[in-house]
C-alpha cells in the first residue's frame, strides 16, 4: 500500500512556447512541473507537528511511462528537491541519470505516434539512504494553454489563421509560393509546377525529363544553367554524344551539319516520292563536289550532283504491286500508238549542261497528249516506260496481222502460179 498520495496543480508547463506566438529555432529540453504531495493522513510535506510550513528536501525520481499503469518507461531522472507546505516546483530536464533507466532529450519522448499518451510518475525517498516510494496513481501530462499553438505544427499557418503548409503522413502541400535562400532536398515533389521559377537546369542531378514532357517545358521559368544530358530522356538529342532514338526523327525545317564533310549514320531513312518508297542508307556530304553520295560497305551506290543529275550505280526499281493500285482500267493500243505517232521527239541538252545530249518528249507535250503524272514539268519513268510498252504492243499485233496477210497472199500467189504453169503445160500438148 502506498503512504502519500499527489496532487497536482499544473501538468507540463511548455515553457519555452508560453511567452511567444512562433516557434523558437532551439527550445530548451526542460519542462516546468508543480505539484503538491502529502502523506497518507492527508498532512502536506513540509510542515512542523503544528501544520506550519517547515521546508524540507526530499529525493524524489521523476519517471515517464507511455500509459497510466504499466507501459513503456520513456525517460527517468532524480533530483534533490524542496517542499514547502506540500508544494514543490521542479524544471524536468535538470536531474541526474537513474541507473541504466533510459534519458533521452526530453523532446525525443513527445514525438511520434502515441505521443499525447504521456504519464508521469514520482517516487520519494523519506530517509536517507531508505528506498523510494512510488506515488500512485500516476498523473497525465497535459497542455498549458500556450502549447496549443504546437498543433499548429501539422499545418504553418498565415495571420489570418489560414493554412500555408500542411502535412498529412509523409506528404507536405504548400498552398502558396515557396522560395529559399539555400539548396532544397526534397524525394519527390507532385503538382503542375506552375510556380517554379527561377530554376536553374544545372541543379537537376538525378532522374530523367520523358520527351513527353520537354514540348511543354516551362522554358521560360528555367532562368540559368544548363541541362545535364544524364537529366534528359535518351530519346532526346544530346550535344557532343551519340544518341539512339527509339521512334521516328522528325524536323519540320532543314538538318544541318556544320562539317564540310560530314556523314550520317543511320538504320534508314525512308522517303516516298510519287507512291515510291525510297529507303536511303549511309548518306556523306560530297566537299569536292558539294553533291551527296550514298556508300554501302564502302562502296558508292548513288550520287546527287548539285545541277540535280541522280546517278546510281545499278537497277532502279518502281513499285508496280496490283496490289497498291485502284481504278485500273484496260488501254486501247491503237489509240496510245496514234497518239505516240503525233508526239513530237526531240533532241535536247539540259540548261548549263551542254556537252551531254538527250533524246526525248518534253514534259508538257506528253502530258497534253496522254494526261499522265502529276504536273506537265516532270516525266515519270514509269509512264514512259508504259507508253512505250502499249505502243510497242499495238505495233506488234499490227506486225502480226500483216505478216497473217503476207502469208495469205503468198499461198494464192503459189496457187495462181501451179494454174499458170498447168495452161502453160497443156499447150505444149497441143497436136
Amino acid at each position: 500500500m502506498n503512504l502519500f498520495r499527489s496532487t497536482l496543480l499544473a501538468s507540463a508547463l511548455l515553457a519555452a512556447f508560453a511567452a511567444h506566438l512562433q516557434a523558437v529555432g532551439n527550445p530548451p529540453e526542460l519542462v516546468s512541473y508543480q505539484g503538491y504531495l502529502v502523506d497518507a493522513n492527508g498532512v502536506p510535506l513540509g510542515t512542523d507537528v503544528g501544520g506550519n510550513p517547515d521546508p524540507a528536501n526530499y529525493d524524489v525520481i521523476f519517471r515517464i511511462f507511455n500509459a497510466s499503469s504499466g507501459g513503456d518507461l520513456l525517460w527517468a531522472e532524480q533530483q534533490t528537491i524542496t517542499i514547502d507546505a506540500g508544494y514543490f516546483s521542479v524544471l524536468l530536464g535538470e536531474g541526474a541519470v537513474v541507473g541504466s533507466e533510459p534519458s533521452p532529450a526530453l523532446s525525443e519522448v513527445f514525438t511520434g505516434i502515441g505521443a499525447d499518451e504521456r504519464f508521469i510518475g514520482v517516487a520519494v525517498r523519506f530517509e536517507v539512504g531508505g528506498e523510494f516510494t512510488d506515488i500512485l496513481p500516476r498523473l497525465r501530462l497535459l497542455t498549458s494553454p500556450y502549447a496549443f499553438l504546437a498543433t499548429q505544427a501539422r499545418s504553418v499557418i498565415n495571420p489570418d489563421g489560414q493554412p500555408l503548409i500542411t502535412a498529412e503522413g509523409d506528404q507536405v502541400t504548400i498552398a502558396g509560393s515557396l522560395t529559399t535562400t539555400q539548396p532544397l532536398t526534397v524525394p519527390s515533389i507532385t503538382g503542375s509546377g506552375a510556380d517554379l521559377t527561377n530554376l536553374n537546369a544545372g541543379n537537376l542531378t538525378a532522374g530523367t525529363v520523358p520527351v513527353a514532357r520537354i514540348p511543354g517545358l516551362p522554358a521560360s521559368q528555367i532562368t540559368s544553367g544548363t541541362l545535364n544530358d544524364a537529366r534528359l530522356s535518351s530519346n532526346i538529342a544530346r550535344l557532343n554524344t551519340s544518341a539512339t532514338f527509339s521512334g521516328d526523327l522528325r524536323t519540320m525545317g532543314r538538318l544541318r551539319l556544320n562539317n564540310a564533310n560530314y556523314s550520317i549514320g543511320y538504320e534508314q531513312l525512308i522517303i516516298p516520292i510519287l507512291g515510291t518508297t525510297i529507303t536511303i542508307r549511309n548518306m556523306a556530304f560530297d566537299a569536292a563536289s558539294g553533291g551527296y553520295v550514298w556508300r554501302v560497305d564502302g562502296t558508292q551506290r548513288m550520287s546527287l550532283a548539285t545541277n540535280g543529275n541522280l546517278s546510281i550505280s545499278g537497277s532502279l526499281s518502281q513499285g508496280s504491286d496490283v496490289n497498291t493500285k485502284e481504278a485500273i482500267v484496260p488501254v486501247d493500243g491503237g489509240s496510245v500508238l496514234e497518239r505516240v505517232r503525233e508526239l513530237p521527239i526531240y533532241e535536247w541538252s539540259y540548261q548549263g549542261q551542254p556537252e551531254n545530249r538527250h533524246l526525248g518528249p518534253m514534259a508538257q507535250d506528253f502530258h497534253a497528249a496522254f494526261g499522265l503524272g502529276h504536273n506537265d514539268t516532270s516525266l515519270a519513268p514509269g509512264d514512259l516506260a508504259g507508253v512505250s510498252v502499249a505502243a510497242i504492243r499495238e505495233l506488234s499485233e499490227i506486225v502480226s496481222a500483216q505478216e497473217a496477210e503476207i502469208a495469205d497472199l503468198r499461198a494464192s500467189v503459189d496457187e495462181l502460179r501451179a494454174a499458170v504453169l498447168l495452161l502453160l503445160e497443156a499447150q505444149t500438148d497441143r497436136p
